[in-house]
C-alpha cells in the first residue's frame, strides 16, 4: 500500500529521462517513481513533520526560525519602544546649496 511522504529538502533527479525537481514540503506517494532507494533520504513521514510542528507551536517559541517551512506564515515582532533613535538636539540639519544660489562657472571653449 502506498503512503504519502513529505520532501524535507529540495532536490532534482532524473526519472525516465526527465529531470524532476522536488521542492521542500512537496507531498509524494511512495508509488511515484521519484521515490526510490536513492532519493528516500530526502523524504520524511507526514506524521513526523506534523508532530514536530505541533511541538514547536506548543512550546510557545517566539523566535522566528530561519528555516521556516514553505507557506508557513511568519510572525513579526514590532521593535521595542526604547530602541528608537533620537535625534541629537545640538545638531542642525545640513542644507544643501541649490544650483540657483551657487555661483556660475565660466568655461572656455577650445578650438580643435
Amino acid at each position: 500500500m502506498a503512503t504519502i511522504k513529505r520532501c524535507s529538502e529540495p532536490f532534482a533527479a532524473e526519472v525516465g529521462g526527465i529531470t524532476r525537481v522536488i521542492a521542500a514540503g512537496e507531498l509524494i506517494s511512495t508509488d511515484d517513481a521519484i521515490y526510490n532507494r536513492d532519493t528516500r533520504a530526502h523524504f520524511e513521514d507526514v506524521a513526523t513533520h506534523v508532530d514536530r510542528q505541533a511541538e514547536r507551536r506548543a512550546s510557545g517559541a517566539s523566535v522566528e526560525l530561519a528555516t521556516a517551512e514553505p507557506g508557513e506564515p511568519r510572525s513579526l515582532t514590532p521593535p521595542a519602544e526604547d530602541s528608537t533613535v533620537e535625534e541629537d538636539a545640538d545638531e542642525s540639519p545640513v542644507e544643501e546649496e541649490s544650483s540657483e544660489s551657487a555661483p556660475r562657472r565660466r568655461t572656455r571653449r577650445t578650438r580643435g
